[in-house]
């Protein structure tokens, strides 16, 4: 192994370790100072199951339902965290927004289940979670969260500034692109599952 991969792999290492050693405290300061990545990470990796469990048991979530509010719940938290107040513990706080979070969707859901029955559209079901994405992003300046979505494939990138940065609905943004309104809700979908994969 030469020299400049051994010092990658240590480098990588001691940093895993630290992380994996400092207190959300620590970890958030960490992302405000220098928005390390793996900093984010780990704060992720610890409290993700937590988040998840909560969904289920406190709200009733389908899985399917609570793997997607979860991931708008992380990209809401992304953009808040510089301004988190170190002094206070983040768990409470990381719930205290999935709460209303899930109220949200939850009424939503439930408005459109009474107006639907059991025959609500998919695109409906599809607009309660970009909705809440569109809360997440359409105002948001973190550097970090936009270098993610620049890493996605052009499509999927160009769909989600269309939707979640220029405001436009999702039949707007079809016609844009000269495709469905359940295509781009597939796109977006897809989009929104890459940015989690890279954000977990």
């Amino acid at each position: 192994m030469d020299t400049e991969m051994t010092y990658l792999l240590h480098t990588h290492t001691h940093t895993a370790l630290r992380c994996a050693e400092s207190t959300d405290s620590d970890l958030i300061s960490e992302y405000a100072r220098s928005k390390c990545e793996s900093s984010f990470n780990e704060l992720h990796s610890r409290h993700d199951k937590k988040l998840r469990s909560f969904l289920s048991k406190r709200f009733g979530l389908r899985a399917d339902d609570r793997d997607e509010l979860s991931q708008q719940i992380w990209l809401c938290i992304l953009k808040k965290l510089s301004a988190f107040d170190i002094d206070r513990p983040f768990a409470p706080w990381l719930l205290g927004i999935a709460k209303k979070h899930a109220i949200r969707f939850r009424g939503r859901r439930d408005r459109d289940q009474a107006r639907f029955g059991d025959d609500m559209p998919e695109d409906v079901q599809d607009r309660h979670l970009s909705d809440l994405t569109d809360k997440a992003l359409r105002d948001d300046e973190s550097q970090h969260l936009k270098e993610v979505i620049d890493s996605l494939l052009t499509t999927q990138s160009l769909a989600v500034y269309a939707v979640y940065y220029e405001g436009l609905s999702i039949s707007e943004a079809a016609i844009q692109f000269g495709i469905a309104p359940r295509s781009m809700n597939s796109r977006l979908s897809r989009a929104r599952r890459e940015i989690k994969a890279i954000l977990a």
